[in-house]
């Protein structure tokens, strides 16, 4: 492997050594760029979405099993996808979908309840808990997952996802060699899974006509919100650039996919922050009690705008430790990064939490000065005029504050995603005591399609009076 360096590297004391932009290397004749600044990382991301693309590697896997949507979308698909999928999952529309995140957030106290004060399956719980949310608002379909371990189209689901990773990290593309075209299983999954989706578009498609016969208002029938799904397909019925049936399938698939790993993976690494702290647990916990709020009684209002410790601590975990540390890349065309040349085919990749750069002024200094370099739970709090807490709203302008992407490719679902983080927290926090299991395995990071931990994190629940 040869590396060539574009920046200055300064090593410190300890040994460390801080990258101050960007560096590349060549590994088995392909080009790599590392973007390990905030500068160089903006560059980048001021040239997307049609001058930089996401890596084929990724795209090319995701789309190998049948799923086109708006995450791996590129150019104009993009812009037409995003247009009538974004709207959809903007704050406005998450208010319909509360009642699913507060349904799956009773539904998994309840299991824990019943486990006899530890729980061993803590990564696997939150990774239902989320498909249980997803499914429902998008789809309109109860998986029941935390209850039902034998739901084929969850269990399908489940298992299309692990294809979708081995196949987006696999070195070469094996699914295109001559007899190996399904030898992950990846054809019948995908093929069952966007079929049943497909049939809950066809249903709406017939019920919706039905209604038009017969003059009948755009209502449900039991009164209760559109689905994501429902509202999607309204919204392209309507736009003189309708998304195909297939676009639609795809995309449900996609947001089902994207939605239900990342944020199951930030919940759990909150609760193995909170578990092995229990000062800052103490302090989150004061704080969802004196609320006077229960689950039952939560509003979106309540987890948008109040719990300014709880917002703080999950604004710090998504910019040091969150889910997605880093993100693939690759020029459409010749493009220039920090005065170098990048060609199509050059893979990039670009650092997306900040620990190890060098201080920005986004990130607020923490209450006893801690800078940027520091895990700090509580360093976007401030006090009112009135004395009261509120939470400072992260900046990514400049590159400091990136979990859900910048600028026109930023996550459309981040509402959806933050309501479920701080309702699930809320929920067990208030609930439990929590305390790693005595002698727990070392829990190391690993990268898969999300970073997550190499093995289940196992932890103690003590009732709370």
């Amino acid at each position: 492997m040869e590396r060539s360096s574009w920046i200055r590297v300064s090593v410190h004391e300890n040994g460390s050594q801080e990258f101050q932009g960007a560096y590349e290397f060549s590994l088995f004749g392909q080009r790599w760029v590392v973007l390990c600044n905030a500068d160089a990382f903006m560059e980048a991301l001021k040239l997307r979405p049609y001058k930089i693309k996401r890596a084929s590697m990724l795209s090319e896997a995701i789309a190998s099993l049948g799923v086109k949507g708006v995450f791996n979308a590129e150019g104009q698909q993009w812009n037409n996808d995003r247009r009538l999928v974004g709207p959809q999952l903007n704050k406005n529309h998450v208010e319909d979908y509360f009642p699913n995140i507060k349904l799956a957030a009773r539904r998994l106290i309840a299991k824990w309840e019943n486990e006899n004060g530890t729980v061993s399956t803590v990564m696997s719980d939150l990774y239902k808990h989320s498909l249980y949310i997803t499914a429902l608002s998008i789809l309109g379909m109860d998986f029941d997952t935390l209850d039902n371990p034998h739901n084929q189209l969850a269990n399908d689901i489940g298992e299309l996802f692990e294809v979708i990773f081995k196949r987006s990290l696999s070195p070469i593309q094996y699914w295109k060699l001559p007899f190996c075209g399904n030898i992950d299983g990846g054809r019948e999954l995908s093929g069952r899974v966007l079929s049943a989706f497909k049939r809950v578009v066809d249903d709406y498609r017939k019920e919706k006509l039905q209604r038009q016969q017969h003059d009948e208002n755009d209502v449900q029938k039991n009164g209760s919100p559109k689905t994501f799904l429902q509202k999607l397909i309204d919204i392209s019925d309507g736009d003189d650039k309708k998304l195909e049936e297939e676009r639609v399938v795809c995309n449900l698939a996609t947001l089902l996919f994207a939605g239900t790993d990342t944020t199951s993976t930030t919940i759990a690494i909150c609760l193995w922050e909170v578990a092995n702290d229990s000062i800052l647990q103490d302090e989150l916990y004061q704080e969802v009690m004196e609320s006077g709020l229960y689950v039952d009684n939560l509003t979106l209002t309540d987890v948008s705008s109040g719990f300014p410790r709880l917002h703080s601590f999950l604004n710090e975990v998504l910019r040091t430790k969150g889910p997605g540390p880093f993100i693939f890349l690759e020029p459409a065309e010749r493009v220039e990064i920090r005065g170098r040349a990048l060609y199509p085919g050059t893979m990039i990749c670009a650092l997306t939490t900040t620990e190890g750069y060098e201080a920005f002024s986004e990130i607020p200094t923490g209450p006893n000065d801690e800078g940027p370099e520091v895990f700090c739970p509580w360093r976007w709090l401030k006090h009112t005029p009135e004395g009261s807490l509120s939470v400072i709203k992260p900046s990514n302008k400049y590159g400091s504050y990136m979990p859900f992407g910048h600028g026109a490719r930023v996550c459309p679902g981040a509402s959806l995603a933050m309501a479920e983080a701080i309702t699930g927290l809320f929920s067990i926090l208030i609930r439990f005591e929590l305390a790693p299991i005595e002698n727990h395995p070392p829990l190391r990071r690993v990268s898969r399609f999300t970073q997550t931990f190499d093995s289940e994190i196992q932890l103690t629940l003590k009732p709370r009076q």
